[in-house]
């Protein structure tokens, strides 16, 4: 008697995404190949193909190195978000660049963690709260392939929603072999 094997039905993928929502995830999120291919189960390679098949620029090198957190439409009123990202690879942070629009100073306050809750910027305190400006900080901190990186934001403002952006700039790191 021939056995047949019994499909995995817990491990599903995606398929294939379409033009518009690898535009979306690729340039308005700015997701990077690697953390695309996390969630369509392919690797990084297959998504950069996918992208070139359907005639989508791709990012240049300093471009394809940044994770841009941001709620479309902003951050509701009296609502705490916490927008998470995958490190696809290990990689240095370098930078983190905050966008305030006007009326958020008392309101909204920012900061990026480790999913365990550990705060990594700003050194000097648990947020940040700015108003009406783009700012950028330098900052360093190592990521090991597969860390969750997560952007905290808290907006308690009753009446308005507020339109935060932040956006880590990191370098891939790539491992060398000492003889």
């Amino acid at each position: 008697m021939e056995t047949q094997p019994i499909p995995d039905l817990l491990v599903t993928k995606l398929g294939r995404p379409t033009k518009q929502e690898l535009i979306e995830l690729y340039w308005i999120q700015l997701q990077s190949d690697g953390q695309i291919a996390q969630k369509y189960q392919v690797e990084p390679e297959t998504v950069i193909e996918w992208i070139i098949k359907e005639d989508i620029p791709l990012r240049d090198y300093y471009e394809s190195r940044q994770i841009n957190y941001h709620v479309s439409g902003g951050v509701p009123a009296v609502t705490s978000v916490i927008l998470r990202s995958k490190m696809p690879y290990s990689a240095k942070i370098t930078s983190v660049v905050l966008h305030f629009p006007p009326g958020c100073s008392g309101f909204v306050k920012v900061n990026l963690q480790l999913d365990n809750g550990t705060v990594i910027f700003p050194y000097e305190g648990d947020y940040l709260n700015l108003d009406s400006t783009t700012q950028e900080f330098t900052f360093e901190y190592f990521l090991k392939s597969g860390t969750n990186l997560d952007c905290k934001i808290q907006n308690a403002d009753a009446g308005n929603a507020h339109d935060v952006q932040v956006i880590v700039s990191f370098q891939r790191l790539s491992v060398v072999s000492v003889k």
